[in-house]
């Protein structure tokens, strides 16, 4: 029940207990009506007094209340802007906290690329090292074979020359024997046709045939 229909409540139990009152008094009825009158004014002054009162009281309060919720609610909006101010902050610092990560990411990916790549070069420098290196080993193996081969050719040729010097001396040693002994064969014959023959005679005189002269460039009498 709300205050304002007690107050109504009230004035009217006094409006009627007052009624009551005076119809009970033994008065004339123009009197008794006066005193209704008179009752009923200030009865009606009093409640209007008293109501106006309490209006004024319920204003203040609702005038202080309204001033209370006034207050509060602009406590409250201050608290809504804080709160929304402090989401943006935070909204603003996870942004830059994002933007700081991805950057720190494109930076690390950045620089990864560039180290990969350095590897990269550096083992395509390595396999060039590894094969300029095998080449050059195959060009020395190569020409350690080549000399190699060089020097069993030579062997071979200053081999095969000795051998022809070892043969011509052998077969010139040969031939010069055997004009030695064809020489003293000669000789033997010659002295044996002089020992027979008579003097002054030819008669039994061999006709000797110069001696062939050896092949190869050989004189009877020894090497060329």
């Amino acid at each position: 029940m709300s205050k304002g229909k007690v107050i109504l409540g009230v004035a009217a139990g006094l409006a009627a207990g007052a009624a009551i009152g005076i119809l009970n008094a033994p008065d004339k009825g123009s009197e008794t009506r006066r005193k209704l009158a008179n009752k009923g004014k200030k009865v009606a002054d009093d409640l209007k007094d008293k109501i106006t009162d309490k209006a004024e009281e319920l204003a203040d309060k609702a005038k202080a209340k309204y001033a209370d919720l006034k207050e509060k609610a602009a406590d409250l909006k201050d608290r809504a802007m804080d709160k929304v101010e402090d989401l943006k902050d935070k909204a603003a610092d996870l942004k830059d906290r994002a933007v700081d990560r991805a950057e720190d990411i494109a930076e690390n990916v950045k620089d990864k690329a560039a180290d990969a790549k350095d590897a990269v070069a550096d083992k395509v420098a390595d396999v060039k090292d590894a094969v300029s290196d095998k080449v050059a080993d195959a060009k020395d193996k190569a020409g350690d074979l080549a000399d190699k081969a060089k020097d069993k050719v030579s062997d071979a040729r200053d081999a095969v020359i000795d051998k022809a010097e070892d043969v011509k001396e052998k077969v010139e040693d040969t031939a010069s024997k055997a004009a030695d002994k064809a020489n003293a064969k000669v000789d033997d014959v010659k002295a044996a046709f002089t020992a027979n023959a008579k003097p002054g005679s030819t008669e039994g005189k061999a006709h000797t045939k110069p001696l062939a002269q050896p092949k190869h460039g050989h004189n009877p009498n020894g090497r060329a």
